[in-house]
């Protein structure tokens, strides 16, 4: 497998024989997995030593020399003086027609990012337009050949700068297949000394037949940062895969700083997917994004996402202020369903959906069915005064009825009510619940606590998971029974989910039940 793959697919190369973190080291082509570490490099190495934009030692020569010399090529750097050095460009780089990997961070001074949370990398190289627009710095075209690779870290692009020089995007991906984009900085604030990156209108677009492009990774220095865009930070536009994890979105500041304190807003959506399938979307940081979703998928072909571990509405430090707020946590309209948003088999893949404007997710009426949501912390959604946690329809309580026979967005599943609360034996709780559904049909129902609910046209929340457990409805479509789970954390206020075993469909947020702090029968007679 590549690298890529490898990411993908969760599995590591053997890490005991490996220099450099868990895994990860290349060198050249291929990963060295001797035991002996080897430095030999099977690809050409073509060196830029000028911030020219044109010429002898300029980029756009050694771009020129990687197409004419098939295979894989090394684009370092080592252009004299300090740090920051700008390319000022007077027309979008060739198109990469060939594979070839661009290190940014080869320019002395350069260096990777180290930290878990915020940024100590340090970039020296800023790609800029001299003046008016670019459609874009860097492109992976639609004639070039399948096989072709970019990887490209360590650059920071330019949007709107002093010279009234701008882009449309900084990177388009139309082909080739194991696209390599980490440690880069897109518009915003720069990590190190780089200062203001100016305001792209796009950051990266992936579309046509571009195959496995993992944007970010697992480890600190993968994490790309976007900021300032006037549209949207990453668009998938018409996308197809080759296999079924596709694309893999991962481990990005996407509105915020690479030093995690301060807002970038994004101008339309922090992630935007129109008829793509087979996405990851992993373990992101989405904030400031005011007027629109955090991530926005649409069309009936957008299907089989995979949504964990991300962060939305809230930094890595746990501030989720007006800076950061998001219009909405997770939209999806046009048709698009059977996504996984958490994980339906673990709790260590949830994700965090906060400080939203309208809905934390929110299926709307032109949604499709199939979408697993569970099991994610979600509260404090609805600022503007409506929107659930997780929201079918029209924004705010979807009203159960009687056999669920209703339809729309993920079948307009019914949600399942508390309506009991009391001490159990051996700090326990013991929970009534009643669910009115499908007839003779599996459900997974999932039990939340909170210290809070704001009620109405907000809903409640799912702050903390305290149960999950399979039930089945009577040939009638209910089930009603008093389950013991955990009181760490009572009284505070109880809501649940159903997800229907058969269509993978999720409920909305149950309505809140307020706990008491009344012990008088804890013995349990009543």
């Amino acid at each position: 497998m590549s690298t890529v793959q490898s990411i993908q697919y969760v599995l590591l190369f053997p890490s005991q024989d490996l220099d450099g973190p868990a895994g990860m080291r290349l060198v050249g082509t291929r990963a060295d997995i001797g035991a002996y570490e080897s430095a030999v490099n099977d690809a050409s190495t073509l060196f830029v030593t000028s911030n020219a934009d044109s010429g002898i030692g300029s980029l756009r020569q050694a771009v020129i020399s990687s197409n004419a010399n098939p295979g894989p090529q090394n684009i370092e750097f080592n252009v004299a003086g300090n740090c920051p050095q700008i390319v000022f460009l007077q027309s979008p780089l060739p198109d990469i027609t060939d594979s070839v990997e661009i290190d940014g961070y080869s320019q002395p001074g350069s260096s990777a990012n180290t930290q878990s949370n915020g940024s100590d990398a340090e970039l020296c190289l800023v790609l800029t337009a001299a003046s008016g627009t670019l459609a874009q710095v860097l492109q992976v075209p639609d004639a070039a050949p399948a096989n072709t690779s970019l990887v490209l870290k360590g650059i920071a692009f330019m949007g709107a700068n002093f010279f009234n020089g701008n882009m449309t995007a900084a990177l388009r991906l139309r082909s080739g297949s194991n696209h390599l984009i980490q440690g880069n900085a897109f518009g915003g604030t720069g990590p190190g000394s780089i200062g203001s990156l100016g305001s792209p209108n796009f950051g990266i677009q992936i579309r046509g037949t571009a195959q496995n492009a993992l944007i970010g990774g697992p480890q600190p220095e993968h994490r790309n940062t976007f900021g300032n865009m006037m549209s949207s930070a990453i668009v998938l536009n018409d996308a197809t895969s080759g296999n079924i994890t596709g694309h893999t979105i991962q481990n990005n500041y996407i509105g915020l700083s690479p030093f995690a304190n301060a807002a970038t807003p994004i101008g339309l959506n922090g992630i935007f997917a129109s008829a793509s399938p087979n996405v990851s979307i992993l373990d992101n940081v989405i904030v400031a994004v005011p007027s629109n979703a955090a991530i926005q998928i649409t069309g009936a072909s957008a299907i089989f996402y995979r949504i964990q571990g991300n962060r939305i509405g809230i930094t890595p430090y746990s501030i989720a202020t007006a800076p950061f707020q998001v219009g909405t946590g997770i939209l999806l309209t046009g048709g698009t369903g059977k996504h996984d948003i958490g994980d339906f088999n673990t709790f260590g893949q949830s994700n965090t959906i906060t400080n939203s404007d309208g809905a934390g997710i929110w299926l709307t009426s032109t949604a499709g069915s199939g979408t697993i949501i569970r099991p994610n912390r979600i509260y404090g959604n609805g600022i503007g005064g409506v929107g659930l946690g997780i929201d079918l329809g029209d924004l705010g309580p979807l009203s159960n009825d009687s056999g669920d026979t209703d339809g729309g967005p993920n079948g307009g599943q019914n949600w399942p009510e508390v309506v009991s609360s009391v001490p159990g034996p051996n700090g326990t709780q013991l929970v009534g619940l009643v669910l009115d559904s499908t007839a003779s049909t599996q459900y997974l129902i999932d039990v939340y606590r909170s210290p809070d609910c704001a009620g109405g046209n907000r809903g409640g929340n799912t702050t903390t998971h305290i149960s999950s457990f399979n039930v089945t409805t009577s040939n009638l479509g209910f089930w009603t029974s008093n389950i013991s789970m955990s009181a760490a954390g009572a009284a505070g206020y109880l809501t649940a989910t159903a997800t229907s075993m058969a269509t993978g469909d999720t409920s909305e947020v149950g309505a809140c039940y307020h706990e008491t702090s009344d012990v008088i029968f804890a013995n349990g007679f009543n």
